[in-house]
């Protein structure tokens, strides 16, 4: 039997036939607990049976009392600003919203205001006077969709945890036709060693896969040849998207630095994240978000009925 509060401690009862089992056991298999997230709470003396700290390879017994407590408060380095947040999902664990473009989603020393954070500090606040954001992955500037957020520190720590965030989709708009029209970008990327910023494909980088398949291709008035693909993250690296399709040769429209130098459409890079697949950290259930395209992306789209199947067009 397991209950969650919004001190983000999680409580167990040792039921009838599981006592004689070692405590880190009994949290992993009935409380589902990974270890990363015991053994930060073990530093930090929350792990309690009957009300006292316990050491993971104590033997339960039956009827015992559990608790893991997760550190919930902690010190937000930016202030709350009222924002009008587009939320398509709230419950006492997470949040999700649609970010639009050229917002930033994290202060920085150049910008500690008037970002994403900033409006999410102030509406959780509403609620909780001591509530700290917590972000599960971030969206560049620029990159719109959606941005998922854990509201307690149990919530957050489920949601890190590999395999959590089942599935992170998004819609690009990208130069050319990318061929074959579905397959995987896996190249390794690595920091740049001429810009600090920029990242790319390295022999000795990260491993990085990135899942596509081609929707569309039609021609642009502007642009020239276009393509509408979908891409999956099967792993998480900083521009991972932006990078591979800069490498495959199909770069982002708009991407100021991966794309096309001086190229003024869109506007921005076409970037959006338009679904997100999660287990939800409390219940386990599986939910899925979706987002659609946003106007300014949208209006570069072809007429219904003028983009045929995927590597050609009509």
């Amino acid at each position: 039997m397991k209950e969650h509060d919004r001190q983000a401690a999680l409580r167990f009862r040792v039921e009838a036939g599981q006592g004689n089992t070692k405590l880190k056991d009994f949290l992993k298999g009935t409380g589902g607990l990974s270890g990363r997230l015991l053994k930060k709470a073990a530093k930090a003396g929350g792990v309690l049976v009957n009300g006292r700290p316990a050491p993971m390879d104590r033997t339960l017994e039956e009827g015992d009392r559990v608790e893991v407590r997760m550190e919930e408060r902690g010190v937000q380095s930016f202030e709350p600003q009222p924002m009008e947040l587009a939320i398509l999902y709230e419950d006492r664990d997470i949040l999700v919203v649609e970010k639009p473009p050229f917002l930033l989603v994290h202060p920085t020393p150049n910008h500690p205001a008037g970002t994403l954070a900033n409006g999410i500090l102030h509406h959780l606040r509403r609620e909780d006077p001591r509530a700290i954001v917590r972000l599960v992955g971030r969206l560049d500037r620029d990159t719109s969709g959606l941005v998922l957020v854990a509201k307690d520190a149990h919530a957050h720590m489920r949601l890190s945890e590999e395999g959590a965030v089942e599935e992170k989709a998004y819609l690009a708009l990208v130069h050319g036709r990318p061929d074959p029209p579905q397959g995987t970008y896996d190249q390794p990327i690595g920091k740049s060693p001429d810009d600090p910023v920029r990242r790319q494909v390295l022999p000795g980088g990260r491993e990085s896969r990135t899942r596509y398949q081609v929707l569309g291709t039609w021609e642009h008035p502007q642009a020239g040849e276009v393509s509408l693909v979908s891409l999956t993250l099967e792993t998480g690296r900083t521009h991972q998207i932006r990078v591979h399709l800069s490498h495959g040769g199909h770069p982002l429209l708009g991407d100021p630095l991966y794309g096309i130098p001086g190229e003024t459409v869109p506007g921005r890079q076409a970037l959006h994240c338009h679904r997100l697949v999660l287990r939800h950290p409390r219940t386990g259930e599986q939910l899925g978000f979706e987002s659609p395209l946003p106007p300014d992306l949208g209006a570069l789209l072809p007429a219904p009925g003028s983009c045929g199947e995927p590597g050609t067009m009509l």
